[in-house]
């Protein structure tokens, strides 16, 4: 039997889960980000992945980057795990991770809902952890000041969320603009209608992360 679970409840797991704001199939494990205030604190990438802020090698690093790239998909404790929500919450009225953006095109009231199921996710741990945070331990020690000023206050993703379908359930009287909604869509999409004849649009096959948990690198070691 699944699970169903609201975004902030599935979040209340993680002290760092963050839901991406914006997402491509190059997002790795080991990518690093800061947190900036501007009104409100949101996420913004820093342009680099670990390997490359170590102390190591070039070659090295690259060998490091593909490996943290190469960590298989896991269901683990989320099998039949699915988050249910509604867009009430959600100004933008986008799901980053399939490319869907309805605001503007579907009035927010028509908008019921959206899940995202069938979890999995990549997580950085066993020997790739501990060459990092080996390598960490050395920057910290060989030159304190560049790990104080260029890696210490930032964020590390550790695990990386990906969804294997998402469903977006839309009233049954609007109609909606199928090519406009989804033209740019990442993955398959399917219709259909629920008990209630409401219209439901499923999009399959998605690469792309919805959201990274995220631990400040002088915690991770």
């Amino acid at each position: 039997m699944g699970k169903n679970q609201t975004v902030k409840e599935f979040a209340r797991h993680y002290d760092g889960l963050e839901l991406l704001t914006r997402t491509n199939e190059s997002i790795t494990l080991g990518d690093l980000y800061k947190k900036k205030v501007t009104g409100k604190t949101h996420l913004e990438f820093f342009g680099y992945n670990i390997a490359f802020k170590i102390g190591i090698s070039p070659v090295e690093a690259e060998s490091l980057k593909k490996k943290l790239r190469g960590v298989k998909n896991q269901s683990g404790s989320f099998a039949g795990i699915s988050i249910k929500d509604s867009f009430s919450a959600n100004a933008a009225l986008s799901i980053p991770s399939v490319n869907v953006k309805l605001d503007g095109i579907v009035a927010r009231s028509k908008v019921l809902g959206f899940e995202i199921g069938e979890i999995k996710t990549k997580v950085l741990r066993d020997g790739l952890r501990l060459e990092i945070e080996t390598a960490i331990e050395q920057l910290k020690m060989i030159r304190p000041k560049e790990y104080r000023k260029k890696l210490k206050r930032l964020f590390i993703a550790e695990q990386l969320f990906y969804s294997e379908s998402v469903k977006i359930t839309i009233a049954k009287d609007f109609e909606i603009d199928v090519d406009a909604v989804f033209a740019e869509t990442f993955g398959k999409v399917s219709a259909g209608v629920d008990s209630h004849k409401n219209q439901v649009f499923t999009i399959t096959g998605s690469q792309y992360p919805f959201a990274v948990d995220l631990r400040r690198v002088k915690d991770f070691i």
